[in-house]
C-alpha cells in the first residue's frame, strides 16, 4: 500500500463520537464532537476576529476548514494553534491529521516526510495527554495500513485499541470493532458493538453502530436497527446520524407515518443538517418507490450547503437526475446530471449516466 493510501485509512478516525453532548451545546468543542462543522466555523470566526491569536480559537477554525477541505488554511491555523499553545494535546491531534490529509496529497518524494509528520504530532498528543482517545484511533487506522516503511505495525494498532478499552470501555470495543472491520473478521462486529452498548448504554455512538450493523446486509434485523437508532436519538436528539438511520429504515419499508414524523423531527431539532431527506431519498430510490416523495425529498436537501461530511450537491444531483429518470423526465434528467459533473468532475456514477442517457 503507497503511503497516501495509509494516511488517507487513517484519517477514517478523525471523527470520533463521543456520548452525551448535545448538539444545543453551545461548546465549540461539544460542536466537534457532534460533527456540527458549519456552526462551528460560526463560532471560531467569531472569537478569532476578536483575538486573532486565541490559540483554542485557531484550533477550532483549523479542524473546520480541514472538514472543508481547505487543507491549507487549516495547516496554517493548526500550526498557530500549538505554537500559542504548544502543550495542549488537542492543537498537536489536529496538526496531525493536517499533516496526513497534506501526505495524501503530496508527490511520492514529500510523502513519507509528511507521514511521519502526522504519527509525530499523534503520538505528541498523547504524550500531552494520556487519556486522548482520537489521537489513538487516528493511529490504529495508520498502524493497520501503513506498510513497514513509514511506521506501520499492526501490533501497535491492537495495542492502542487496548489502551483505549481501558480509557474508555464503550470506545475501546469500537475501537477492536474498527480493526476487526479492516482485517475482514465481520463475524466478529456484532459482539464488539454489542459489548460497547454494554459498556454504556448511553454511547450515542455505539448505538449508532450498532444501528448500521443490524441494517446493512443480507441478514439485516431491521427491528434491531430501528431500536438501536431510536435509542440514540433518545440519548441526543440533536444529531442527523440516528434520524437518517430511521429515515432511510422507514423509507425502505414504506411507513410514510413514522416517515413523515421523524423528518420533521429532524429538520426541527437539526435545521442545518438535511441529510435525513437526502437518505431517505436514496432508499425510496433503491426500492424504486414513490419516486414524487424522492424528488421532493432531494429538492429539499439541495436547499442548503450541506455539511461537509454529508453528501455532497452533486451527488444529490446525480441522485435526483436517476429519480426524475424515472419519473420519464429523461431531458430534465440530463440537466441534473450534467450539473452534477460540473460540480463534480470525479463523479464516475453520474458521467456513466450522462453519456448512457445524454447523447
Amino acid at each position: 500500500m503507497q503511503p497516501s493510501r495509509a494516511i488517507r485509512a487513517a484519517l477514517l478516525a478523525v471523527i470520533i463520537v463521543v456520548a452525551g453532548v448535545s448538539a444545543n451545546d453551545a461548546s465549540p468543542d461539544a460542536l466537534i464532537e457532534g460533527s456540527h462543522w458549519k456552526r462551528l466555523a460560526a463560532a471560531a470566526e467569531q472569537r478569532l476576529r476578536a483575538n486573532p491569536n486565541d490559540a483554542r480559537a485557531n484550533y477550532w477554525m483549523a479542524f473546520a476548514k480541514f472538514e472543508y477541505r481547505d487543507y491549507d488554511g487549516a495547516q496554517a491555523l493548526a500550526e498557530k494553534a500549538v505554537a500559542l499553545d504548544p502543550k495542549n494535546a488537542d492543537h498537536h491531534y489536529v496538526l496531525g491529521i493536517v499533516y496526513g490529509r497534506q501526505a495524501e496529497r503530496a508527490n511520492i518524494f514529500r510523502q513519507p516526510g509528511l507521514a511521519g509528520k502526522f504519527k509525530r504530532e499523534t503520538e505528541q498528543a498523547i504524550a500531552l495527554d494520556p487519556q486522548h482517545i482520537n489521537a489513538r484511533m487516528a493511529l490504529i487506522d495508520f498502524h493497520l495500513q501503513a506498510p513497514g516503511i513509514v511506521g506501520g505495525d499492526k501490533k501497535r494498532a491492537h495495542q492502542y485499541a487496548e489502551e483505549i478499552l481501558k480509557i474508555d470501555p464503550a470506545r475501546g470495543w469500537l475501537a477492536k470493532a474498527r480493526i476487526a472491520r479492516r482485517e475482514k473478521q465481520d463475524d466478529q462486529l456484532e459482539a464488539f458493538y454489542l459489548k460497547a452498548v454494554e459498556a454504556n448504554p448511553k454511547h450515542y455512538g455505539a448505538r449508532l453502530a450498532l444501528a448500521g450493523f443490524y441494517s446493512a446486509g443480507a441478514s439485516s434485523k431491521l427491528d434491531l436497527a430501528e431500536k438501536h437508532a431510536r435509542e440514540a436519538l433518545g440519548i441526543d436528539a440533536g444529531r442527523a446520524g440516528a434520524y437518517s438511520q430511521l429515515a432511510s429504515l422507514y423509507a425502505h419499508q414504506q411507513r410514510w407515518k413514522e416517515l413523515d414524523g421523524v423528518l420533521a423531527q429532524a429538520e426541527k431539532n437539526v435545521p442545518d443538517n438535511l441529510s435525513p431527506f437526502f437518505f431517505a431519498a436514496r432508499s425510496l430510490l433503491v426500492k424504486g418507490a414513490e419516486m414524487p416523495r424522492a424528488e421532493g425529498y432531494l429538492r429539499k436537501y439541495l436547499g442548503q450547503p450541506p455539511e461537509p461530511d454529508a453528501p455532497s450537491h452533486a451527488h444529490a444531483r446525480w441522485r435526483l437526475g436517476n429519480v426524475i429518470e424515472k419519473l420519464g423526465r429523461a431531458e430534465e434528467a440530463c440537466r441534473e446530471y450534467r450539473e452534477a459533473v460540473r460540480q463534480d468532475d470525479k463523479l464516475e456514477d453520474a458521467k456513466k449516466d450522462l453519456k448512457r442517457l445524454c447523447r
